[in-house]
């Protein structure tokens, strides 16, 4: 789940631009151009894959995450292997920096878009890893450990992490931190998300249609 305003402020690729302007056609073109592309056939990068800016973009501009430090071009690709869990990670951050921001007492939302992308590679257990598990057991807000051995692993080029959801109310809910730009393969876009702030509740909302312009005037 990425803000849909980022979306209009990182262009699609321009290849092929020129033979069509409808979304399913372009990903459609793009995939049969990267059949004879060898740059991506030989597994280097995501050249001319669709949305391959929104991905690049998401490890460049890094923020203060879990497996990640936030220095430019130390960022990383958080997904999930369901959309719920993806809410529930999104919204934690959504609360928080709606407190912040001093935001809580007016209603305000975030529209997301929804990507999706393949996970084939190997990637680093952190749910086999006793002294992560320790330092998450002790304080889940605290990332002391988890962005050292998060540049571990990107140290070695492996592919990401996969680790157990913090948010979620549900035990035993995937991520995936994907490490390195090659490793985001087969992107996809979606649908919406919706994160409504509701100042009666104190919490982020979730809906996958826009809240009315009453709502947001209250």
């Amino acid at each position: 789940m990425i803000p849909s305003r980022y979306e209009a402020q990182t262009p699609r690729p321009s290849v092929l631009r020129a033979i069509t302007h409808d979304r399913d056609e372009f990903d459609i073109l793009l995939d049969l151009d990267n059949l004879t592309n060898g740059r991506v056939t030989s597994g280097r990068g995501v050249t001319s894959q669709p949305y391959e800016q929104m991905v690049l973009a998401a490890f460049e501009h890094a923020g203060n995450n879990r497996f990640n430090e936030p220095v430019p071009g130390h960022g990383a690709w958080y997904a999930a292997d369901e959309l719920v869990t993806c809410v529930y990670e999104v919204a934690h951050h959504f609360k928080a920096r709606a407190i912040d921001e001093g935001l809580t007492d007016t209603p305000h939302v975030t529209e997301y878009t929804v990507y999706e992308c393949d996970a084939q590679d190997t990637f680093y257990d952190a749910m086999k890893d006793p002294d992560y598990l320790g330092h998450l057991a002790v304080d889940p807000d605290s990332y002391t450990y988890s962005q050292p051995l998060g540049e571990e692993v990107r140290d070695q080029n492996r592919a990401g992490i996969v680790y157990e959801s913090v948010r979620s109310p549900d035990a035993g809910k995937i991520c995936v931190v994907f490490l390195q730009p090659w490793a985001v393969r087969s992107v996809g876009r979606t649908s919406q998300v919706y994160l409504l702030w509701d100042p009666a509740q104190q919490a982020a909302v979730a809906s996958r249609m826009p809240p009315s312009p009453d709502v947001l005037q209250q």
